[in-house]
């Protein structure tokens, strides 16, 4: 693949400029006058720290910007180091004039640097108005800085001069209280950005998910605990203007400053070799899942690459136009801010979703290796998710079905109540009206006969409307119900426990046509109990009956339950959502 000139610029002459700077702050640490002139002469300790910053910024920044996979943060590093180097590069007594007066312009370089990472770490762009704002007015900053220093500053008449105090080979119009203005101006800007930048780092890694915490804390934390020493610094120059690389307080904050730039060269060194692995571990995702993976092995075998639990794979499905789990279940997109999703596209259409936290990792790049290395796990997955939503449509499709069915049946034991029965009510009075009113015997009689008959279609209707649709359990309840059904049952039914409370309506119905299923067909004394077990209804009947309505097992079925018949009585389970298991109430036997 052919990369841009630009890019391939930057990759070879920011690690020569920055080998380059390590040189010339090596050269100036040397050499020197009888003076201290820069912070690695003090002592053989401070020197250590000095370079291992600057050297291994430059080493760390020019791994990244090799491996090109934690975006510009790489070149953002090697800058740091050279802004670092700088400072050292200006008190070269033995160097060229040149080399000390670019020491001058390149040293402010390092705060906006660490700002940009702190700000825009791992893509290395704004991703709000306010954080480009932010990253350009620090670059701007330090470089009207830089040149308006490197065109009045004559170090000659500088009193607080303790470096390179000979002379600027930018000099164009000498002006001290100009250049000492600006050097104020220029700390204050230091100090409430060094603040500012801390608090930017403690705000994106609290908003920030677990994972995607986890990865940008080993850049974010030190290159702000930087900018941090850097305010430390304006801080100590605001109340005393005269440096002395020998003071214990600049001497502290210098190696303190040495510290968090060694630790953020670690930090990148550490996150470029996390995404390489992670790189891999993701592109060896077909060998990982094999040929025929389960259901949700993808999304588990991605979480645990990506290390981020909350990863959630989705399927595409045409026919219907929406977005499934792994079991066929309908997901909704997150929309927080703080995730992304990355679609997997295969000659122009949705495949997969894989909804994962934002800054763990670039959607580009993880579309790319996922369609390629887990195409055959998408494809099954997708598949058997199809397959999944389907059969769930299937079982919510019986279930409306049973729901319209109770429905009808309750309207129409709603009908016959309300209607023929009451008919049947008021024939049965005006009988009773007309015999009382009549003194021929034979009429009487005749009316008796008539009333006896009324009361029999009355209690045969009763009975024809409780079968269809039994008023007291949606009423009163399955336990209400059960003790009427034990009232009418041929053999002796012992109740031993129900659930206390009400159950979802489907689940009452069902579990009470299974016990009167048993009631209908039994063939000896039952016992019934009933127990939540969890989010599952357990109805268990013992003793012997006949032949079961066909059609029961059908209805435990589109509940998602299961009806198994064993010697001595049966067992069902009927799904009724999360619950802690209750203990059902005792009662006594009350058929004899």
């Amino acid at each position: 693949m052919n990369r841009p000139a630009g890019a391939i610029v930057i990759r070879w002459l920011l690690p020569v400029l920055g080998a380059a700077g390590a040189a010339a702050a090596i050269a100036a640490m040397s050499t020197s006058d009888q003076r201290v002139t820069n912070y690695a002469q003090v002592s053989r300790g401070v020197a250590t720290a000095t370079l291992a910053a600057g050297l291994g910024l430059v080493a760390a920044g020019t791994f990244a910007v090799w491996d090109r996979t934690i975006g510009p943060a790489g070149q953002l590093t090697i800058a740091a180091g050279l802004g670092w180097f700088a400072s050292m590069w200006t008190g070269w007594t033995a160097g060229p004039e040149l080399v000390r007066s670019l020491g001058m312009i390149v040293a402010p370089l390092v705060l906006p640097a660490l700002v940009h990472l702190v700000i825009s770490y791992p893509s290395g762009r704004g991703s709000t108005t306010w954080s480009r704002v932010a990253i350009g007015v620090g670059w701007l900053a330090a470089g009207g800085v830089s040149v308006m220093r490197a065109v009045t500053r004559d170090p000659f008449f500088d009193p607080y001069c303790w470096n390179d105090c000979t002379g600027n080979a930018f000099l164009i119009v000498p002006n001290p209280e100009l250049a000492r203005v600006i050097d104020q101006l220029w700390l204050r800007f230091v100090l409430v950005t060094g603040a500012v930048t801390l608090g930017i780092a403690g705000w994106r890694l609290a908003r920030a998910g677990r994972a995607t915490r986890a990865a940008w804390s080993l850049v974010v934390i030190p290159a702000a605990a930087a900018a941090g020493g850097y305010a430390a610094y304006a801080t100590a120059l605001l109340r005393d203007p005269a440096e002395d690389p020998t003071r214990v307080v600049f001497r502290s904050i210098h190696v303190a400053q040495a510290i968090a730039l060694s630790g953020l060269a670690i930090g990148l060194a550490w996150a470029v070799v996390r995404a390489r692995r992670r790189r891999s571990a993701v592109a060896r995702l077909a060998d990982d899942l094999g040929v025929a993976p389960p259901p949700g092995s993808l999304q588990s075998a991605l979480a645990r690459t990506l290390g981020d639990e909350s990863l959630r794979v989705s399927y595409w499905l045409p026919g219907s136009q929406r977005y499934v789990d792994a079991a066929g279940r309908p997901i909704t997109l997150q929309s927080d801010p703080g995730r992304a999703a990355t679609s997997v596209v295969r000659h122009g259409q949705p495949v997969a979703l894989v909804e994962h936290d934002a800054g763990l990792y670039d959607a580009a790049e993880l579309e790319d290796q996922i369609g390629s290395a887990a195409r055959l796990a998408i494809d099954n997955e997708r598949l058997a998710a199809e397959v999944q939503a389907r059969m769930e449509d299937l079982r919510s499709s019986r279930m409306r079905i049973v729901e319209a069915a109770d429905l009808a049946r309750r309207q129409l034991e709603r009908d016959l109540h309300d209607g023929a029965q009451q008919r049947l009510l008021a024939f049965t009075y005006q009988l009773r009206l007309a015999r009382a009113a009549t003194t021929d015997p034979e009429l009487a009689a005749t009316l008796n006969t008539v009333l006896a008959e009324a009361q029999t279609a009355l209690a045969e209707l009763r009975e024809l409307a409780n079968g269809i649709f039994p008023a007291i359990l949606d009423e009163a309840g399955l336990d209400a119900a059960l003790w009427s059904l034990a009232e009418e049952a041929t053999y002796p039914l012992e109740i031993t426990a129900v659930p206390p409370g009400r159950l979802p309506a489907a689940v009452e119905r069902a579990a009470y046509l299974v016990v009167a299923g048993t009631v209908q067909a039994a063939t000896s004394s039952l016992s019934i109990a009933m127990t939540r077990l969890g989010d599952r209804l357990v109805v268990e009947v013992g003793g012997t009956f006949g032949a079961l309505p066909e059609d029961l097992a059908d209805r435990l079925s589109a509940l998602s339950g299961t009806l198994d018949r064993q010697a001595g009585g049966l067992r069902a389970e009927i799904p009724c959502g999360q619950q802690d298991p209750v203990d059902g109430r005792a009662h006594a036997n009350r058929r004899g």
